[in-house]
């Protein structure tokens, strides 16, 4: 149970309970220990404005916050930063997908989720692999 009255839950949804107040590195924090929910507006850009946090799902083709706990650890220490203060290296018009990369982080945001106008983070990772 949340006692902090920043943290506001908004709903419940398909990762579990949805919540909107924690940011950046909190955000982060916060669904690490929750395992599960989504909060909305984790972070925020100047051309994305707020982008949500989803819990997601693990394995090969996972997402969202379980997949990085899963497959790219590393990225977590930084992900808030890499997100907001990454530079956007490519687009892609037909998926409306932004990469950005922030010293070799990459991050995937989403403006689209199954459908539905949602801007979100797919994943992260480290990588000094140029983008192609």
């Amino acid at each position: 149970m949340n006692s902090d009255p920043s943290i506001n839950k908004i709903g419940h949804g398909e990762f579990g309970d949805i919540y909107r107040g924690p940011r950046g590195d909190f955000a982060v924090n916060f669904l690490l220990g929750n395992r599960g929910g989504e909060v909305h507006g984790a972070f925020v850009r100047e051309d994305t404005g707020e982008i949500d946090l989803l819990w997601g799902e693990d394995g090969s083709s996972g997402y969202g916050l379980a997949k990085i706990v899963e497959k790219h650890s590393e990225a977590i220490f930084q992900l808030a930063f890499s997100v907001e203060n990454g530079k956007v290296v490519k687009t892609f018009p037909d998926r409306k997908i932004i990469i950005a990369d922030h010293n070799g982080q990459k991050s995937v945001i989403d403006l689209r989720y199954k459908d539905t106008k949602k801007i979100w983070l797919v994943t992260s990772y480290i990588s000094t692999d140029p983008i192609k």
